[in-house]
């Protein structure tokens, strides 16, 4: 087996009440989980799926140049573990990578293309975490209840705002979607109760089930025209909601937006302002006073088709 098959390091472990430093394969090792510290020398492209998984005294690891992908697990449960050093050559951080490990601080280098799924998954002492501009997917739930993640600016290759990718992220305060995003799926913000305000970008064509509910703090938001689809629950229990303008010729279901929130159709023909839609309004019956429900609301997964007396609502 040649020397760049495996894994060599400089490894810092305790015996006794004192550390050993000194050089050893990597693997499964006896003294695997009382690594401390470790400097990882030259070897294959990939480091090892789950190669320092629950190592459970780990602090600091550097990542030598060469390595391409950091395998799944490779980090996971790692409680201790504060730094990393993600050389230049990585492109990918895989599945699971730093799951439920104890990083406050993470700087991905320029040349990382892809996070996968749940690569960060409730790290909860992660306050910050920078994304080079070379990142163009994020996958489902990669920052799922980073409950310490204060802000995040999503790199502009992004597209796609994966499932749950920042849920639960409750002292996320600030994000800033690029022009690019075309869909925010399911979840993808879903109680980040700390976020005030956000702006969806024009290109935004798609906000799933969910998207952002429950995020308790947030204040108003535009949706932009191009946005063809919310779905269930995109705005539901947040609570200080209180106007969101959207497009006009947008169909909304209902549950969609808290009940005392405003709808404000943007470019509507009736007035120069745009015309107020009362989200409680939706709700009503035929046989409420003055309840007509929104333009294009639905309910229940079928239009609302409002009569009285065979007489149908005008809109």
């Amino acid at each position: 087996m040649a020397l760049r098959d495996v894994w060599v390091a400089e490894v810092t472990y305790t015996t006794g009440e004192s550390e050993t430093v000194k050089w050893m394969y990597l693997g499964d090792h006896s003294r695997k989980l009382e690594y401390k510290v470790v400097k990882i020398y030259p070897g294959p492209p990939i480091l090892y799926p789950e190669i320092f998984y629950e190592c459970r005294n780990l602090t600091n690891v550097e990542i030598p140049e060469g390595v391409r992908r950091i395998g799944r697990k490779a980090f996971a449960r790692c409680g201790l573990l504060r730094s990393v050093t993600i050389p230049k050559s990585t492109r990918v951080i895989g599945r699971e990578a730093f799951l439920r490990s104890g990083l406050a601080s993470l700087k991905i280098p320029e040349g990382v293309t892809t996070i996968e799924e749940d690569a960060f998954f409730y790290c909860t002492s992660l306050a910050s975490v920078t994304l080079p501009r070379s990142v163009t997917e994020i996958g489902v739930a990669a920052f799922f209840q980073c409950t310490s993640l204060a802000s995040v600016i999503i790199p502009e290759g992004v597209t796609t705002i994966r499932a749950y990718a920042f849920d639960m992220c409750t002292s996320l305060a600030s994000v800033i979607i690029p022009e690019g995003v075309t869909t925010i799926e399911e979840a993808a913000f879903r109680e980040c109760t700390s976020l005030a305000s956000v702006i969806i970008p024009e290109g935004v064509t798609t906000i799933g089930a969910g998207a952002f509910r429950e995020c308790t703090s947030l204040k108003s938001v535009k949706i932009p025209d191009g946005v063809t689809t919310i779905g269930a629950s995109a705005f539901a229990e947040c609570t200080s909601l209180k106007s969101v303008t959207i497009p006009d010729g947008l169909d909304v279901y209902v549950g969609v937006f808290p009940i005392h929130t405003k709808l404000i159709r943007s470019g509507s023909m009736e007035t120069n302002e745009g015309r107020r839609v009362g989200n409680r309004d939706a709700k009503r019956g035929p046989n409420d006073d003055g309840g007509k429900p929104a333009k294009g609301v639905r309910t229940s997964g079928f239009f609302v088709d409002w009569t009285r007396d065979g007489r149908k609502w005008e809109n």
